[in-house]
């Protein structure tokens, strides 16, 4: 699971910065009814929010009760949040319930198909997984997350060439995501070591460091990556280079 900064700044950028969508269904998903999709979360829900990346779920769940007796109350919102709430606790299937209830509630909200994809993925639930995802990347083109949970889900499925198309895919959006002024280290560390977990299951193992090292050039707080990066230099009979990832390993581990 992302640590809890990580997923606040993740929810953000995808329900605070969409802002508000085209005409849709309204909230309740009433059959030809039309109203304005609101894509950013109503800050009166930002503290529940807040509360649930910290692990403080009943809290979290009293203010979303509350909010939900609001007579203006989104009502897709609110069952979005009680599946974040979940998501926090690891309580996947939960989660997973949540989150398809949200997305009945209102389809064209982005943020649940997001995370279902999380869910549905966390559960083991591949072909869920990728439809979630295949259904955000329709509602919010240009995400690189999508392409990289797709990509997740190819290389589990042993499917390399398709792993590695929505991966590299994955890149270049985070790449110009970078370039435009986001912060995409993390995730461009991340784009680059699953890689190279496809270029080792190839065999390919100078693939497989040079990516790891653009990993580490990105993102140095892996010491996962490390290791990893420590074992291709090792495979490699590059000694010296494997002792100073060895060390970066131990010095990540260290300071967690």
């Amino acid at each position: 699971m992302m640590p809890a900064k990580i997923e606040v700044a993740l929810f953000m950028a995808l329900a605070l910065a969409a802002g508000c969508s085209d005409t849709g269904r309204d909230e309740t998903g009433s059959a030809g009814a039309t109203a304005p999709v609101e894509q950013e979360l109503d800050r009166r829900l930002l503290p529940a929010m807040q509360l649930a990346a910290d692990g403080r779920a009943e809290e979290a769940r009293s203010l979303i009760a509350a909010y939900a007796a609001e007579p203006d109350a989104l009502a897709y919102q609110a069952t979005f949040l009680l599946g974040f709430v979940d998501h926090r606790r690891k309580a996947y299937a939960a989660a997973r319930e949540q989150f398809e209830a949200a997305a009945r509630l209102q389809p064209d909200y982005h943020p649940s198909w997001h995370f279902l994809g999380f869910a549905c993925h966390a559960l083991g639930d591949l072909p869920a997984a990728r439809a979630a995802w295949e259904q955000h990347r329709r509602l919010q083109p240009g995400e690189g997350d999508d392409w990289f949970g797709l990509g997740l889900i190819a290389f589990e499925e042993d499917d390399l060439s398709a792993a590695e198309h929505d991966l590299r895919e994955a890149l270049r959006l985070f790449q110009q995501d970078a370039a435009a002024g986001s912060e995409r280290g993390r995730e461009l560390g991340k784009t680059h070591a699953r890689l190279a977990d496809l270029h080792a299951r190839r065999g390919n193992w100078p693939a497989a460091r040079d990516a790891l090292e653009a990993s580490v050039s990105e993102f140095t707080g892996s010491d996962e990556v490390w290791h990893k990066l420590y074992q291709a230099h090792v495979r490699l009979g590059d000694d010296e280079r494997a002792g100073q990832a060895k060390a970066m390993r131990d010095r990540v581990r260290e300071l967690r």
